[in-house]
């Protein structure tokens, strides 16, 4: 089975359509905070679960036979508020680690991580670049220590028919 975290939200539907077109079982793991659950195709799995809760991964990682993890995360808020900002950095460092934590546990070899789209101003630009620099050399850092193969896709850049499907 293929997780998808993040399956709920549009570009992570999408691809959730197209594994399940190519046949494949898949489990979407979202808590619906952007996302909505009538995105999800009937026939996937669908658990409604914070992404960042180690008790929720367990459970979805100790009840599957899971080949390979898509991350999806929701975009930096323009103008966030302190909370939010807070929240921003518990989905996209936090987060993954805890969700690779599971993945090395279970032998699972397979992690495709799509950052969200800066939704920021001009102003803050520069800022938010250098967060997302550190993120994405702390995901690559873990990955590379416990042999996880690892596919960054870049959601401004989206062209499902480029993501390889891999499980």
């Amino acid at each position: 089975m293929i997780l998808v975290i993040g399956g709920a939200g549009k570009a992570g539907s999408v691809l959730v359509n197209k594994l399940i077109a190519q046949s494949e079982d898949v489990i979407v793991l979202d808590d619906l905070s952007s996302g909505n659950r009538d995105y999800v195709d009937h026939r996937a799995v669908f658990i409604k679960g914070d992404s960042s809760d180690k008790e929720v991964l367990s459970l979805v990682f100790d009840s599957f036979s899971i080949c390979a993890v898509y991350l999806f995360t929701s975009c930096w808020p323009a103008g966030a508020t302190e909370a939010e900002a807070k929240d921003y950095y518990n989905k996209h460092i936090a987060c993954p680690l805890a969700i690779l934590g599971q993945m090395k546990d279970h032998h699972i070899q397979s992690f495709h991580y799509c950052l969200s789209p800066l939704n920021v101003e001009k102003s803050e630009i520069h800022e938010h670049k250098k967060t997302e620099e550190l993120i994405v050399q702390i995901i690559t850092a873990y990955c590379e220590s416990y042999g996880i193969s690892l596919e960054w896709i870049n959601q401004e850049k989206l062209s499902l028919s480029s993501i390889s499907i891999m499980g």
